[in-house]
C-alpha cells in the first residue's frame, strides 16, 4: 500500500467493486489479502505460477530467476489461506 493508505475492509470492498464493473461478478477472488511484495523474475514479469505452487504447497520450490526471492516467506504460512475451507 502507499503511504497514507491502509489495507482495511473498505479497502478489500474497492478492489472487489473494481474487479465485478470491469469483468464480472464470477471474478472476485474469495479472498483479498494484503501482501508486503509480489515475486518479479529478472525480466520483470509477475512470477503468478510460483506464488501458486507456494500457496498450494506451503513450500518455497527452488528458483534461480527471482529478482526478489525474499519475499516469497510472505506468501508461507497465510493463516487465511491456511484456515481457507473450498467449498
Amino acid at each position: 500500500m502507499r503511504n497514507g493508505y491502509a489495507f482495511n475492509p473498505e479497502c478489500k470492498d474497492k478492489i472487489a467493486n473494481k474487479i465485478k464493473t470491469e469483468l464480472w461478478e464470477d471474478c472476485v477472488p474469495e479472498l483479498i489479502l494484503e501482501i508486503l511484495d509480489i515475486p518479479y523474475n529478472v525480466n520483470n514479469k509477475r512470477m503468478e505460477s510460483i506464488v501458486r505452487a507456494i500457496v498450494e504447497t506451503n513450500r518455497i520450490p527452488v528458483t534461480g530467476n527471482i529478482k526478489n526471492p525474499e519475499c516469497l516467506k510472505y506468501y508461507c504460512n497465510v493463516p487465511e489461506i491456511a484456515n481457507y475451507n473450498r467449498e
